[in-house]
């Protein structure tokens, strides 16, 4: 095995291994169903050269037996790119890529390129390792299940559950693995579930335990609900083909002179809510995403088109003309309730913020 930091990869050795990519995973791509997910040379060229990516490469040479015509210029079998981020305060190592050549597949390698991953992420005190696997790649998520890992919470698998079951899937799912139990910070009191949101607890305790929704859904006949209440309109939306007006958090142990600071500070921001939940284009490079959250003083989260998670901060004015397309009834936006998942609110962000202090 061989390690490389992304700035020491050459031109041509980045060409093989986008070449071993493109060998085994274009049907893949080409199959998603989505126009957005067809394989682009320049897009998966761009997402591996990344300064950021770490790599290990297998050559022919260093193997017993293995020297066929498919290992490219440099002798390339096998390589793993992957690199460190954080996602609501917690350290992760993010997989992008496991990639075999046929002559090497089926005889362990994958499985010492993925333990050696786990070595190394444990080293640098990382709490999970994470992944990306298309649904339909069977044989890779039973591997990875073999190797201890699982559909993690804000997978776009369980998300879509959340609203109708007979509604289109994502073509891809999330699997992560903990390798720090404190990472799951909330467990329920009825059974051993664990988890790392206080939302999939909720949400856990709403669909296993029968417990009472925040949000309980108001059409005869539902005994659904949401977490919270822009989630219970598009799931009115979506299951009932209804629409309602938004729902209000009750307030409790609050004067009259709160109630009405709160409703003056909604009337303010009502014209700015109305991106959330909307296809927008990006004025500065033409590219479109949806806007999934309103933060403070007026910035919207956006989460990109494209196989790789990526989440922007902009203000209105960053759209192109303002421009902005809603998500059509009982069509699914693709990765909408995976992007709610990644609404880290602001109690986890006090709670992380502690930890942080504390260590």
């Amino acid at each position: 095995m061989e390690f490389y930091p992304g700035s020491a990869l050459s031109n041509e050795l980045l060409e093989d291994l986008l070449a071993l990519t493109r060998d085994n995973m274009k049907a893949m791509y080409d199959g998603s169903g989505s126009a957005a997910w067809a394989w682009n040379d320049s897009r998966k060229r761009g997402e591996l050269r990344n300064d950021r990516m770490r790599w290990i490469l297998l050559r022919s040479k260093t193997l017993p037996g293995i020297d066929t015509p498919e290992s490219g210029s440099k002798g390339i079998v096998g390589f793993m790119a992957f690199r460190f981020v954080a996602e609501a305060g917690i350290p992760l190592a993010y997989l992008h890529e496991l990639q075999l050549s046929k002559s090497v597949q089926r005889m362990g390698y994958g499985q010492r390129l993925t333990a050696q991953l786990e070595r190394i992420a444990r080293n640098c005190s990382m709490q999970l390792i994470m992944l990306t696997v298309f649904s339909s790649n069977v044989t890779a998520m039973k591997f990875y299940e073999k190797l201890g890992f699982s559909i993690d919470e804000a997978s776009p698998g369980p998300c879509y559950n959340l609203m109708d079951d007979d509604q289109p899937k994502s073509p891809y799912e999330i699997m992560s693995k903990v390798l720090d139990a404190q990472v799951l910070g909330h467990g329920c009191p009825k059974c051993s579930y664990r988890c790392r949101f206080q939302d999939t607890l909720q949400q856990h305790a709403g669909f296993k335990h029968g417990e009472p929704w925040p949000f309980p859904c108001k059409i005869p006949g539902c005994n659904g609900g949401t977490v919270h209440a822009h989630q219970l309109q598009r799931h009115t939306e979506i299951k009932h083909c209804a629409t309602v007006a938004p729902a209000i958090p009750p307030i409790s142990n609050g004067s009259a002179a709160a109630m009405s600071e709160t409703t003056s500070e909604s009337s303010s921001t009502a014209a700015e809510q109305n991106y959330v939940n909307m296809r927008v284009t990006l004025q500065s490079d033409g590219r479109k995403g949806t806007v999934v959250k309103l933060g403070e003083k007026g910035f919207y989260t956006v989460r990109m088109d494209g196989p790789m998670l990526e989440m922007i901060t902009c203000r209105a004015s960053a759209f192109v003309g303002h421009q902005s397309v809603p998500v059509k009834k009982k069509e699914r936006d693709p990765d909408y309730e995976f992007a709610l998942q990644l609404q880290y609110e602001d109690g986890w962000a006090r709670k992380s913020s502690r930890l942080n202090k504390r260590g």
